[in-house]
């Protein structure tokens, strides 16, 4: 039995990347279910077939999200819990870095770095809280 038998987590992020491999952790991990989250529809579909073809017995779903974006936080946040009522675990990985040397970023670039990193943490917090205070039962 793994360390995350019959848990739920969510992971923003999760089509590529260090996100991918969290949730091929979860996985291997015994995870109930493992939501990955991320803009790119095309993306998180190749990426949830991947895991899913990996042969473990927890469920893999996805849904597109751009943490930025209020609503879509909110959404993507109940999708993860209303399946079972039930969510344990959450790895907020969604985030940037400037594309040059900071000293060369415009406002342009730290708006958009920023609005990821900061605001999209922040919203991913504000609907978790929500749900934790409402069921108590999540682990962050």
């Amino acid at each position: 039995m793994g360390l995350l038998s019959g848990k739920y987590t969510i992971v923003t992020g999760g089509g590529t990347g260090l996100g991918f491999g969290v949730a091929q952790r979860f996985l291997e991990q015994d995870a109930a279910s493992v939501m990955i989250v991320g803009r790119r529809e095309d993306v998180l579909q190749a990426a949830a077939d991947k895991l899913s073809a990996l042969g473990h017995a927890g469920e893999v779903r996805f849904k597109t999200c751009d943490v930025t974006v209020e609503e879509q936080v909110e959404a993507a946040v109940a999708a993860a819990c209303n399946n079972q009522g039930q969510l344990d675990v959450m790895v907020s990985n969604a985030g940037t870095g400037l594309p040059n040397a900071v000293i060369d970023a415009d406002v342009a670039a730290w708006s958009s770095l920023l609005d990821l990193n900061i605001i999209g943490n922040l919203l991913q917090r504000i609907y978790i809280s929500e749900f934790q205070m409402i069921n108590n039962n999540l682990y962050s």
